[in-house]
């Protein structure tokens, strides 16, 4: 095991913690999103109802068009989150078996 990696715990209290810079990071990924493309499509549709005189209908549609687009975005961003920790938590599952199978046969 390299130095940079985190020494892995049998407890799953203390693997839940090892998690937590993953969480933090997809969380604030998902919160600067959604500010970012709601707000784009609330601006984007004011700009337009200002420029055209046609008060709340494009404002209506950008809003309409951003919530979409930011549900599938944030599924995205979740899915590829949890990917990464299955990768992982197969990956230390891999090295514990071998880790187990080497003891095993240093005791024999």
């Amino acid at each position: 095991m390299s130095d940079q990696e985190p020494k892995q715990s049998s407890n799953p209290y203390i693997q839940g913690m090892l998690l937590g810079p993953e969480v933090t990071g997809v969380i604030g990924q998902v919160a600067f999103m959604s500010v970012f493309i709601i707000g784009a499509g609330l601006g984007a549709g004011i700009l337009l109802d200002r420029m055209l005189d046609s008060k709340p209908m494009f404002t209506l549609v950008g809003i309409l068009i951003s919530l979409p687009l930011h549900m599938w975005l944030v599924y995205k961003i979740a899915m590829r989150a949890v990917n990464q920790v299955a990768e992982r938590t197969q990956k230390n599952q891999n090295q514990t078996n071998q880790n187990s199978d080497q003891e095993d046969t240093l005791s024999e």
